[in-house]
């Protein structure tokens, strides 16, 4: 019973929330730019309030990548399905994922035929600690929390709740951290991003990183999209979040087809053509989409994907660019930009750890690594409960 009062008290706050982001909207398109930072993240606080917790499926994409020299690089010419997860997260740190994916093992030299394996992946976490297991070996063990559920494409990460590079699986919220930033500069709709947002000079990580939002009033003031870049000596970094499309579930705007793009910075040999051969084969092959559920790939997306895989010059005189993530590595796999779509999702439905230790098999073999100890998942929960209970809030 008290479980349904708490659903229904949610579900009234996304209500209010949305009304609150409705009229905050409304004061936007009538107010001076000096005042536009403070209505944006009035209007993200007001979505974050809205959004305690999600559950959803997704499935990964990544761009084509091919290899014609031979080596350990596998001839990839269409996007590439990365992974299928079951997700959690939650604005209280807890976390869950399930997954799955289809990986190469890299080949001798000059084999053209990769190995393909199939690995599962589960994970039980509460941003301090996190319990794994591989459904295949049942094998698991329990330890410090890492960073890999947060990376890629994610609708946590599409909301802003991943927003700290130092600490993703503890950050605050999005607004919270641009409410502290040493400088907010509003920024207005433009033609290719008709949201108003707000740019923090160093948001986040002790000052060094600056975060950008534009937030969608029509969404509840739901984040568009979000940039994240700090510029250092010789080091430039840059990462865009894009919700392409956005849906409507339990009162609430969510994504439900997302990118994420990281970008990193270069010295090069020739900074008027930085790529090899491969590398511009692969931009002409992402182009092409094949690979992508057809429902996705929209103008939309397409005009997204093109602006986010293309290569700059930051310095011509220290032939300095940046492009898309390990695009100027010859022997790596370009990674950027990665698509989400998500499906089955349920806002605001808390999943507790009881639900998420139902997933792990009773006769699993499990490692403490808190305690370097071998036992089973009911002697892990117990730990996992007793560190929990015992670390100061």
């Amino acid at each position: 019973m008290m479980q349904g009062q708490g659903l229904r008290v949610i579900a009234a706050v996304a209500v209010l929330v949305l009304v609150e982001g409705m009229a905050l909207a409304q004061r936007a398109s009538s107010e001076a730019p000096s005042d536009l930072a403070a209505t944006v993240l009035g209007m993200l606080e007001a979505y974050e309030r809205s959004v305690q917790s999600v559950r959803w499926d997704q499935d990964e994409y990544s761009t084509p990548t091919t290899n014609t020299a031979g080596g350990s690089l596998a001839s990839l010419p269409t996007w590439v399905h990365l992974q299928r997860s079951s997700r959690y997260a939650s604005g209280t740190r807890e976390w869950f994922m399930r997954a799955s994916k289809s990986s190469y093992d890299p080949p001798d030299a000059g084999v053209l035929q990769p190995k393909l394996v199939h690995v599962e992946m589960l994970f039980v976490g509460d941003g301090a600690y996190r319990v794994t297991l591989s459904p295949t070996s049942n094998r698991g063990m329990l330890t410090n929390s890492d960073v890999y559920s947060s990376g890629g494409a994610n609708i946590w990460r599409l909301l802003g709740r991943f927003a700290e590079p130092a600490d993703p699986m503890r950050a605050p919220t999005l607004s919270w951290q641009l409410a502290r930033a040493k400088e907010r500069v509003p920024l207005a709709p433009t033609s290719e991003e008709p949201w108003p947002g707000v740019l923090g000079i160093g948001a986040t990580s002790q000052g060094v990183v600056h975060i950008e939002v534009r937030v969608d009033p029509a969404c509840g003031g739901m984040p568009r999209v979000i940039r994240m870049h700090a510029t250092q000596p010789g080091l430039y970094i840059y990462e865009t979040q894009v919700v392409v499309e956005a849906i409507r579930v339990d009162g609430v705007w969510v994504p439900r087809v997302g990118i994420h793009a990281p970008m990193y910075s270069q010295i090069v040999e020739n900074v008027d053509s930085p790529l090899t051969a491969d590398r511009v084969r692969d931009f002409e092959l992402t182009r092409r989409f094949e690979g992508l559920p057809p429902d996705i790939v929209t103008p939309e997306l397409k005009k997204w994907v093109d602006r986010l895989q293309v290569v700059s010059i930051l310095d011509r005189a220290r032939s300095l660019v940046i492009g898309p993530f390990s695009v100027f590595e010859p022997s790596a796999p370009t990674f950027s930009p990665q698509i989400m779509v998500a499906t089955n999702i349920r806002v605001n439905q808390p999943m507790d750890f009881d639900e998420m230790f139902q997933s792990l098999p009773p006769d699993a073999e499990m490692f403490n690594g808190l305690t370097a100890e071998r036992t089973n998942p009911a002697g892990i929960r117990a730990s996992f409960d007793r560190v929990r209970s015992e670390r100061v809030p």
